[in-house]
């Protein structure tokens, strides 16, 4: 199959929550949309933090480019994990807003900042639709931590048809993405889970 192809199956696949293998990793069915100055120049050790998460990475220089992309497809997929800069954030959730996005997460990338920083900035940001969360991270560490509770969450879950809503996060050191015992054991008794991972993720693709 050719590079396009790839991406076409990939795609698909991830639209139906299910599990790919693409070099020698395997994909959880969900992706990370790497947003900002940050990902554009990160270092590749970083991007395979992500990767490793079993998540597909694909990235973005600027709110107004991941935005462009995204106005050529006719939804927002759940399966999509925004990660934003701080400074890209407001105008990409107000883009997310305008689309009537359900069922994301959108962590914001503000490395450096105090906790009460932190909180501030969550509570300036615009709201998304209420199953969406969205985490103010105040350093990379804490970033890659709650990558790792939603690729565990996927995991479990096995697809976007069973994921729950989510509490919204407001604080940057004390929320966490939850599920609900009961959400959890419906989603259970109703599919599987599937396998971690990574992969080579594409950048300026959605």
């Amino acid at each position: 199959l050719s590079a396009e192809q790839l991406q076409m199956q990939s795609d698909q696949m991830q639209l139906q929550g299910q599990t790919v293998q693409r070099g020698g990793r395997t994909l959880n069915g969900w992706s990370v949309v790497w947003i900002g100055e940050r990902a554009f120049r990160a270092q590749a050790a970083m991007k395979e933090q992500i990767e490793s998460l079993g998540f597909m990475v694909k990235v973005y220089r600027s709110h107004d480019r991941c935005s462009r992309a995204l106005d050529k497809k006719s939804m927002v997929a759940a399966t999509t994990v925004f990660l934003v800069s701080e400074a890209d954030a407001p105008a990409m959730l107000e883009y997310l807003r305008s689309r009537h996005a359900c069922g994301l997460r959108v962590v914001v990338d503000a490395d450096g900042s105090t906790p009460q920083k932190a909180w501030q900035l969550s509570e300036s940001l615009p709201k998304l639709e209420d199953d969406c969360a969205i985490r103010v991270c105040s350093s990379w560490d804490e970033v890659v931590g709650v990558l790792c509770e939603v690729s565990s969450e996927a995991m479990y879950l096995g697809g976007p048809a069973a994921v729950p809503a989510v509490q919204p996060a407001v604080h940057a050191s004390a929320q966490q993405f939850q599920v609900s015992e009961a959400q959890a054991s419906a989603a259970s008794a109703g599919g599987g889970g599937s396998s971690d991972g990574g992969n080579n993720g594409a950048a300026e693709n959605p």
